[in-house]
This record gives structure tokens, sequence and C-alpha cells, in this order.
């Protein structure tokens, strides 16, 4: 009798273990993990600050989340990006050099900033006005931080530079680690690798 009911208490924890097990696989399974790809909803997904991890040439291997390529490191002061409201607000930790682009040709001298506003669709046309990013240091030898604004006069017209990401999470609504492609035509496969900075 007593040799059952020692049986019984066994199965009932195994039981137990294999339900909680289940129910583990279960919310993994209709919420995903917090490596599964987001492939749209970016607007709602990656709304939020995040903060950059590490910059450098992206390395994209299949099945696994991208990553810096370990060599490939390049310094920024870009600290953070916040998406919110249909805008993307870039913080610097110390001043960067905006240099302008003019319509027409016009000569306007950089100035410093610490942050930076401008129109963003992560679902759709990308970064207005504003190209972010890595070129050639002087020596060629190596890359540095570049920030560059198109100025169009009076007029409201916008020059989008496409978003290129990709965003992992525990669903479409809701993204943890994010890798933020540069929109400069030089080193366009370096980025940004990118968590919440709440997290």
């Amino acid at each position: 009798m007593v040799a059952l009911k020692r049986l019984s208490s066994v199965l009932l924890c195994m039981a137990a273990l294999l339900s909680f097990t289940s129910c583990s696989e279960l919310m993994d399974e209709l919420f995903g993990g917090d490596d599964e790809p987001i492939q749209n909803n970016y607007s709602t997904a990656l709304a939020g600050k995040w903060r950059v991890v590490s910059a450098g040439s992206i390395r994209s291997v299949s099945g696994e989340v991208e990553s810096v390529e370990s060599g490939t490191e390049v310094a920024t002061s870009l600290e953070w990006i916040e998406f919110s409201d249909g805008k993307a607000h870039f913080h610097f930790s110390q001043p960067v050099d905006l240099e302008y682009w003019v319509l027409g040709g016009t000569h306007i001298p950089s100035t410093q900033i610490t942050d930076y506003t401008c129109n963003c669709e992560l679902d759709g046309r990308g970064f207005g006005n504003f190209v972010f990013g890595f070129k050639s240091n002087e020596t060629g030898e190596g890359y540095v931080e570049t920030y560059t604004e198109y100025v169009m006069g009076d007029s409201d017209y916008q020059i989008y530079n496409s978003a290129r990401l990709c965003a992992y999470g525990r669903d479409e609504d809701y993204a943890t680690t994010l890798i933020l492609y540069v929109t400069t035509d030089e080193c366009v496969d370096y980025g940004y690798v990118m968590e919440r900075y709440d997290k």
C-alpha cells in the first residue's frame, strides 16, 4: 500500500512537470522566443528607445541572430535612438559634426549636434532627409562616423533613405533586439546592434 502511494506521488510529480513543460512549449509556439525574427509591423514592434551595443560590419548567418563581426568594430558616438509618432530621435554621447547637402549646391558649414530628429517610416520609406553611418577616414585604412542632412530650401519635399533592419522579439508587436544598417552609400554592410534602453 505504501509503495502504491509512493508510486502515485511520483506519477503526479511527473505529470505536473510534463504539464509545465508542455505549457512552456505552447507559450513559445504562440509568442515566440526573444530570437524570433519579426517580418513586419516595425512601427509598433520597434516603438521606444534603443541603445547602441556595438557597431561594425554585420555578420549574417542563416538561422542565427545578426551580430557585429569580430575585428570590424567602429567607434560611434550614437548612444540611442527613439522611434515614436513617425519620428526618429538620435542622441549622441558627445557632439558630432552634421554635414549639409543643399539642393542647388549652396554651401552650408557643418554644425555640431548632440541630438537630431527626423521623419521616420519604419514600415515605409525610411528616414527623411537624414543620412547616418560611416565613411572612410582620411588615410583610407579605417572608418569614422558621418551624419548628413538634406536641405531642400523652402520645399517640404523629403528625400528618404530606406530603413534596412532586422528585428527579433517575442512577437510581431514587441522586439527586444534590433540590427539597424547604415544609410550611407559607403559601408553598406555596416550597422548597429541595439537593444531596448530599458532592458
